[in-house]
């Protein structure tokens, strides 16, 4: 497949839509301490949030999406967690990846490490395999990913990478089987670091085998996020000198070039790497982000030229946004220094 950069619309920020549509409502304000990364972990009713134990432990916070006020604490590393995701497989395992040159895989219902590898360098991202939950992916400091079988514990199964630059978001993405660039036996994977993106297509059967192409960005970085419901994907380049407004650019990879279909821009991502999030409600593409300058989340809709709604600010800037559906209810968590605010969509 090839890319194009070329963009089908602009959306342009407002303050809140005056349209008498659905929206998301601040259920629940959580004041933490060193929050940095997310994850709904559905089947158990969950929370997860990163978060500095004591002095010389990180791990995570594990909250009750009904209660968050029933929490517990899970000491996992010694240096400060970059990523972390959760998979219902396998009874519900909870992954992080952290600086301390560690992944751990820990049991969501017991909170208890099932499996803990070492790596060669700090990990900033690391994703489940959409294909096969037994393979997991890894994003090192060092450019490089690192594939592992949970079925192994010796070690990694394969590793490939670009250039020497910290891989701060991966994403495996769902191929969608009736697309033009679906190729059986292939496995689609997202990487980014701040000065490149991109595409890696990775044999299943033969994991040293890969291909990659790089998505065309205009200024670095700051994050990539996959909607597997639609196999779509965006990059999120940060505003600077030349560029007032953060850029937000979504592709999609059904068609028969993978290709920029839309655009948001309007607010500041400047200083810190925030994880944003794409996602479908009935259907529909919702895409959220935090703006620096306000310390709000703005959501977006996929389908209509104006944002949808900006929500309650935090007190210092936004670090990672997440969605779930629980009990066919969609919720969005946003996370900062300082605390967690869980919304609800009605």
């Amino acid at each position: 497949s090839s890319f194009s950069s070329s963009s089908s619309s602009s959306v342009r920020l407002l303050s809140r839509s005056s349209s008498a549509e659905k929206q998301f409502v601040t259920k629940h304000v959580i004041p933490t301490q060193g929050c940095r990364v997310l994850a709904f972990a559905e089947r158990q009713g969950i929370l997860f949030a990163s978060k500095q134990i004591d002095a010389s432990a990180q791990g995570l916070l594990k909250l009750s999406i009904i209660d968050p006020r029933h929490a517990e604490q899970i000491k996992l590393h010694s240096k400060p967690i970059r990523g972390v995701r959760y998979h219902t497989d396998h009874g519900g395992l909870i992954m992080t990846a952290a600086l301390d040159k560690t992944l751990k895989l820990t049991s969501a219902l017991t909170s208890n490490i099932v499996l803990s590898y070492d790596l060669e360098a700090p990990a900033w991202s690391c994703d489940w395999s959409v294909n096969d939950p037994n393979y997991v992916f890894c994003g090192l400091q060092n450019g490089k990913i690192v594939k592992f079988d949970l079925r192994q514990t010796r070690g990694h199964v394969c590793t490939f990478s670009a250039d020497p630059q910290p891989l701060h978001s991966i994403a495996s993405i769902r191929s969608n089987h009736a697309g033009p660039n679906y190729v059986a036996g292939k496995e689609l994977l997202l990487g980014a670091s701040c000065a490149y993106v991109r595409l890696w297509s990775v044999s299943e059967s033969h994991p040293s085998d890969f291909e990659s192409e790089t998505v065309p960005v205009e200024g670095p970085c700051a994050s990539v996020c996959v909607d597997n419901d639609s196999s779509m994907f965006v990059t999120s380049i940060r505003s600077s000198r030349t560029n007032a407004t953060a850029t937000h650019n979504l592709f999609s990879t059904n068609r028969s070039r993978t290709e920029c279909v839309q655009q948001y821009t309007g607010h500041k991502c400047e200083a810190v790497l925030s994880r944003t999030k794409l996602f479908s409600i009935d259907g529909r593409a919702f895409f959220a982000a935090g703006d620096e300058a306000s310390h709000q989340c703005f959501i977006w809709s996929g389908s209509k030229s104006t944002p949808q709604q900006t929500l309650s600010p935090h007190t210092s800037p936004i670090l990672d946004v997440q969605f779930s559906i629980q009990n066919s209810v969609p919720l969005l968590a946003t996370a900062s220094e300082s605390n967690i605010q869980i919304y609800r969509y009605e």
